[in-house]
């Protein structure tokens, strides 16, 4: 009715998610970018909730059925799993990435100096690109497993190859001989 105030409380069912990922069991550094993707997949069509962009986040959802998807810098290390949330339930997830950091340089024979006008292409065991780039020295985030590295410097072609274990925190050099 016109001019009165009416008051009532409303229930509303939700659960909390908090996230954090973790490279090999070790927290990331604060400089690596991470992304959190959540999607409800027990209703149809399945649908993406939200996306995170924090190391850590906590985030109220309706109950049901999520899968969550971390993915750790620009390449290939993700970690997902699947989840399902109760009504006033809070639920601490942290996805594990097992991969390794890696820092790419090349040298020519007898120079003490990194080339800087290096193009990158690394590809994985399968034989699919995971990273070109034209940074002098890249550093990135790789799945752990096995790489084949190209290095075209100039006129040079240089190919190595490299693994890559959980927790690994190194540089690979390639050298022009």
């Amino acid at each position: 009715r016109p001019g009165e105030v009416e008051r009532r409380t409303l229930t509303i069912s939700s659960a909390q998610l908090s996230l954090a990922a973790t490279i090999a069991g070790g927290r990331p550094d604060s400089s690596d970018s991470i992304v959190y993707q959540i999607e409800r997949i027990d209703t149809a069509p399945q649908s993406e909730v939200t996306r995170v962009t924090r190391q850590t986040e906590t985030l109220n959802l309706a109950p049901g059925r999520y899968r969550v998807e971390s993915r750790l810098g620009s390449l290939n290390a993700r970690a997902e799993r699947t989840i399902d949330l109760r009504t006033g339930v809070r639920e601490d997830l942290t996805l594990d990435h097992q991969a390794g950091v890696v820092r790419l340089t090349f040298v020519e024979a007898g120079s003490a100096q990194p080339a800087a006008d290096v193009f990158w292409e690394i590809k994985d065991q399968d034989g699919q690109t995971v990273w070109l780039t034209s940074e002098p020295q890249p550093l990135g985030i790789l799945r752990a497993g096995r790489y084949t590295v190209r290095a075209q410097y100039r006129d040079r072609v240089v190919d190595g190859r490299i693994e890559i274990q959980a927790g690994d925190n190194r540089v690979v050099e390639l050298i022009a001989r």
